[in-house]
């Protein structure tokens, strides 16, 4: 696991805005945890911006199927 992410296998809230919640997230799943909270973790009430976040002008967007799919 990557330093400063410290997730807990067990039951309990995540702060997705977390600048390590990335890493944590990474960790769970790359150990198979179905849950995990950042409960001991110091990081846990820090805050990143969404600045990188991808965003949509239209609030309602529609997405086309080929129809090779459908």
């Amino acid at each position: 696991m990557k330093t400063n992410a410290n997730p807990v296998y067990t039951t309990g809230t995540r702060n997705a805005l977390c600048p390590f919640y990335e890493n944590c997230l990474d960790h769970a799943v790359e150990h198979h945890w179905r849950f995990w909270t950042c409960r001991s973790c110091a990081h846990k009430n820090k805050k990143s911006t969404l600045l990188d976040a991808p965003m949509t002008r239209n609030t309602n967007p529609e997405y086309t199927v080929p129809p090779d799919l459908l």
